[in-house]
C-alpha cells in the first residue's frame, strides 16, 4: 500500500491517518488455518498441517504475501486440488474420503498460490 501511495503524491496527501497492523505469526496463522478447516467440516490430519506450516513459512518470505488472506487462498486453493482429485473416483460412496483434504492436495494448492505472487 506504501508504494501505491507513494506513486502519487497527490493521492498520498488524501489520506491523513494511517493505521500500521502487525502481521499474524505462524502460530496464529495455523490457528486461522484451523478454523477454516473446522468451519469447512474438513479432516486435515497431523502431516497436512505440517505441510500448511511449512508453505505459510515459504509463502511470508514472498512480495505477494498478504498474511491472513493467504491463509484463505491456501485453503480455497487446496479445496479445489481435493475436488480434482475426487473427480472420476468411487470417493463419493465414503463420507470420509469426501472430507479429507490431503497433503498431497496442500502441496498443489500451494504450488498454485506461489504462481500468483510476484
Amino acid at each position: 500500500m506504501r508504494c501505491f501511495l507513494a506513486s502519487n503524491e497527490g493521492l498520498r496527501s488524501r489520506f491523513a491517518t494511517w493505521v500500521q497492523f502487525d502481521d499474524y505469526s505462524p502460530d496464529e496463522l495455523l490457528t486461522i488455518w484451523d478454523g477454516l478447516v473446522e468451519k469447512a467440516d474438513v479432516i486435515a490430519g497431523t502431516e497436512t498441517r505440517a505441510l500448511v506450516n511449512g508453505a505459510l513459512r515459504m509463502m511470508a518470505a514472498e512480495p505477494g504475501f498478504a498474511n491472513g488472506r493467504t491463509v484463505r487462498s491456501l485453503f480455497e486453493a487446496s479445496m479445489a486440488a481435493q475436488a480434482e482429485r475426487l473427480v472420476g473416483t468411487t470417493a463419493h460412496e465414503d463420507l470420509r474420503q469426501l472430507r479429507l483434504l490431503t497433503a498431497e492436495d496442500v502441496g498443489q494448492g500451494a504450488e498454485s498460490l506461489l504462481k500468483t505472487f510476484s
